[in-house]
């Protein structure tokens, strides 16, 4: 694994301790620092490894991260412009000097940036704006701070004794994710985004300060304008991310989020696509880099994919998704012959493409879904947006929210009416403050970005090498938050920008619909639902050989439930884990698992649950409260 550990007061660490650490970071370029008060451990790539720390002013800096530029007070400026033979730490040691610590305020991309004050007896710990790189802390009872980019390495600290947190695991079977800095195990909390917390080492004492909250500003301009600006921005972000001298790769897909990648980079890449077998989806992706002149790299999922998965990918996991969401960990090795660096256009369609933007909708029973219409539905309280999230707006489709195997404490609605409270001048969910209404409920599914269910695909590939996505550009979030509201139901400015930037790929049909983006919005919109009545009743699509197998990009999971053995026998192994868990009702387990074999969808109750019992804190938990209840019974 890749990222920081770190913990204060490194004479009641030891060496032994720390030696261990360094076996959950793995074979990476993995670096050890310690002194009298703190022990850090930083994990990177080999290829983009740098020695840290980097001293500036008596100040000992890490970076865990990419930086690609500098919005300060005077204007924007590129990395490599002005310091283009810099590491990423050297280039925030150059920051810290021109501006203190406020330079972590500028910094464009993603980013863990850690300042030690040997002398002031402080640390100094900070994340970028939406939190892409989560960090994890605790305060032991002997004050001292524990912090880790892994949440499950925290317990390898001799003080740290997990326990599980009822109302936040009960979240995590309901909503597959801890919501806002909230963690299901005690005591235990992530960094707020865009952060800069600072800690007296002596003490235990730290202050939080928020130095960026998302805010809708709307500037009267007309839609045109936000698309041009788009288109440029977009293109500078690319190139910014592809300066360095390696191989890059895009996850390939037949829609607009990769392809837009490919119109805006400069030099070639390797298009990788993932999938079962070569069907429609696969055929656009195909179609897309053979036009852009490059190579089609067809990574073949086979049906024991998923199975490997879960027994590979929760080790990893901070209860953020579910294992599934790892979509690319089994193909680390193919990917990385042929590419140094992954861009992926992860979070497009929530960033710009308003996904879960409230919108007004009505039911057809013939297609057995939704037809949502491109008009805003006014959801502006804070009671509006606890029902969202009952009602399963901000996740995967559900059969029930809360989780029916879960016996809580107290019931859902009260640990939401709980944790999304106003106060003063704005409103708070889960340890995360919003400057109103609507940024909470148009913004609160990336602000953090680990609100997403599906986080892990992001986390996971930061894991597998270095991956750059320039979607979250904080120039494109700016200009996003001044995009007026009237636009987001009725134009998709990502589709838009792709017409500007390349109109031969524009031309080329979006997988989801059979039609080009080039088409004004109207007809994709209302085109992708005739699209799936042709699809589902008139047989107009490739026929897949096997039933979990689609015309998409996503396997059938509710299909390879059935097919395969791997959940029952997740379900088997563990059932010793289940019983110990007091939350946890072994019966109403296998009641779910048979009802999905019988032909309901339970797979979002299922897959958050095998996730659960394979993460090896799951494990160190529930057999060490098991022992100390046969201790106190004996």
């Amino acid at each position: 694994m890749v990222g920081i550990f770190g913990a204060t007061t490194a004479d009641s660490v030891g060496t032994h301790s720390f030696g261990e650490m360094l076996q959950w970071w793995g074979d990476e370029d993995t670096q050890w620092y310690e002194d009298d008060t703190i022990s850090i451990v930083l994990s990177q790539h080999e290829i983009f490894g740098e020695n840290q720390p980097v001293e500036v002013d008596d100040i000992r800096l890490w970076v865990w991260g990419t930086i690609v530029g500098c919005d300060a007070p005077d204007g924007y400026s590129s990395r490599h412009d002005t310091h283009p033979n810099c590491t990423d730490a050297e280039y925030c040691a150059h920051l810290y000097q021109e501006y203190g610590q406020d330079f972590v305020k500028y910094l464009n991309s993603e980013f863990v940036v850690i300042l030690y004050d040997p002398d002031g007896g402080e640390i100094t710990i900070c994340t970028d704006r939406l939190g892409t790189r989560p960090v994890f802390y605790t305060i032991t009872d002997e004050r001292e701070l524990v912090f880790s980019t892994q949440l499950q390495t925290l317990p390898e600290y001799p003080s740290v004794k997990p326990s599980f947190e009822d109302r936040y695991l009960y979240e995590f079977f309901s909503f597959e994710r801890a919501i806002g800095t909230r963690t299901p195990i005690s005591n235990v909390e992530k960094l707020p985004p865009a952060s800069i917390t600072t800690v007296d080492i002596e003490s235990g004492d730290y202050q939080t300060n928020v130095y960026w909250r998302p805010e809708y500003q709307p500037v009267d301009r007309p839609y045109s304008y936000f698309v041009q600006e788009f288109a440029d921005i977009f293109k500078q972000a690319v190139i910014d991310r592809t300066q360095d001298d390696a191989n890059y790769g895009v996850l390939l897909s037949g829609g607009i989020d990769s392809r837009i990648i490919l119109a805006a980079m400069d030099s070639s890449v390797t298009g990788h696509h993932m999938n079962e077998w070569m069907n429609q989806e696969a055929e656009l992706a195909k179609k897309i880099s053979n036009k852009t002149g490059n190579e089609f790299d067809f990574l073949q999922r086979d049906v024991d994919y998923q199975e490997k998965a879960l027994g590979e990918n929760p080790a990893q996991m901070n209860f953020v998704s579910s294992f599934d969401q790892g979509q690319a960990t089994n193909f680390r090795d193919e990917i990385s012959e042929k590419s140094d660096v992954i861009m992926s256009g992860l979070y497009s369609d929530v960033l710009y493409q308003h996904q879960y933007t409230p919108t007004k909708s009505f039911e057809i029973p013939v297609l057995g879904e939704q037809i949502t219409l491109p008009m805003v539905r006014n959801v502006d309280s804070i009671d509006d947006y606890r029902q969202l999230l009952m009602d399963g707006q901000y996740t995967r489709p559900k059969k029930s929210i809360p989780a029916e195997f879960f016996e809580a404490e107290e019931p859902l609605a009260h640990v939401l009416k709980d944790e999304i409270f106003r106060d003063g001048n704005g409103i708070v969910s889960h340890g995360v403050k919003y400057p109103s209404a609507t940024e909470l409920i148009r913004c609160s599914y990336y602000y953090p970005i680990t609100n997403s269910w599906s986080y892990f695909f992001h986390q996971s590939l930061i894991q597998m090498q270095p991956f750059r996505n320039p979607f979250l550009d904080i120039r494109l979030l700016d200009l996003q938050h001044k995009l007026p509201i009237k636009y987001h139901a009725r134009t998709n400015i990502v589709n838009d920008a792709l017409c500007e930037l390349s109109s031969e790929l524009a031309n080329i049909p979006h997988a989801n619909n059979g039609i080009s983006p080039s088409s004004p919005f109207l007809v994709r919109h209302f085109g992708s639902y005739a699209y799936k009545f042709n699809q589902r009743y008139l047989g107009r699509r490739k026929d897949p050989s096997e039933p979990h197998h689609t015309n998409g990009s996503w396997t059938d999971d509710n299909e390879l439930i059935r097919l395969t053995n791997f959940i029952p026998q997740t379900i088997n192994q563990n059932e010793n884990l289940i019983q110990n868990c007091d939350q946890l009702q072994l019966n109403e387990v296998w009641n779910i698992y048979e009802e999905h074999m019988d032909g309901e969808d339970r797979r979002t109750e299922l897959y958050p649950l095998a996730t659960f019992l394979q993460m090896p804190i799951t494990k160190r938990i529930l057999e060490s409260s098991n022992e100390a209840k046969n201790t106190q019974s004996s």
